[in-house]
């Protein structure tokens, strides 16, 4: 396994929120808040249609979690290939986006 890219997301939050948006439009990208109001974390919620007990077997996730924007980027673009791949042989049971 070849290791993942390296990450060329800005350092600004705000930024790579919208870099992050911008590049995986099937997710919706969002900061976690705690209790006080931090924002510790990064997420990202599969848009389109609800996972299938067969697509979560397979490895796709409805809701990611990171620590930083760079570890959450890596772990969309592992999701991305996987639905590809998935889609490719026939693994989908339906689309997960509307085309």
């Amino acid at each position: 396994m070849s290791p993942p890219p390296t990450s060329s997301l800005t350092l600004d939050p705000a930024q790579a929120l919208r870099e992050l948006s911008e590049r995986f439009p099937g997710w919706k990208i969002w900061r976690p808040r705690m209790f006080d109001g931090q924002a510790p974390g990064w997420a990202a919620t599969r848009l389109g249609r609800p996972l299938t007990a067969r697509d979560n077997k397979n490895g796709l996730e409805e809701t990611l979690f990171s620590n930083t924007p760079g570890d959450l980027e890596q772990q969309l673009a592992q999701q991305t290939a996987l639905e590809r791949r998935l889609d490719e042989d026939g693994l989908l049971d339906k689309p997960l986006r509307a085309t």
